[in-house]
């Protein structure tokens, strides 16, 4: 496996994971489960977007730059985020709630997106022998 081709799988984690999640567990997800379950339904099309965009960019880029992306893309979520969600709440009328699920969306992006930044990066660690 080339080393883009491994950051290519490991950009679309964030949807597979939880689909992953759903399958195993069905309706008992535990706390983990649940996390990935609101993650998927609540940030996934802008994520989607985003994974379509990053499986693009990182084309014939050098692993340097594709680490820095990969650093750098909760950031990049979290304000897909947000423009996802002020659109929705503007054009349905609903801007105090999408204040209130930016909010939310905020706390949950953060940690959990660096997260996967942190298992791509433990993963790509102990794979270096072979890609």
């Amino acid at each position: 496996m080339k080393v883009r081709t491994f950051y290519r799988l490991s950009v679309w984690l964030p949807l597979l994971l939880p689909l992953a999640a759903a399958a195993l567990f069905g309706d008992q997800p535990g706390a983990i489960g649940s996390l990935l379950y609101i993650s998927f339904f609540f940030g996934g099309l802008p994520y989607a977007l985003l994974a379509i965009w990053a499986t693009w960019w990182i084309g014939g880029r050098p692993e340097e730059d594709i680490r820095i992306l990969m650093f750098m893309m909760p950031l990049v979520m979290l304000g897909a985020y947000v423009l996802f969600i002020a659109v929705i709440g503007a054009v349905n009328g609903k801007g105090d709630k999408a204040l209130s699920m930016i909010s939310i969306g905020a706390a949950v992006i953060i940690p959990l997106g660096f997260a996967y930044v942190g298992l791509v990066a433990a993963l790509r660690w102990m794979l270096k022998k072979f890609i």
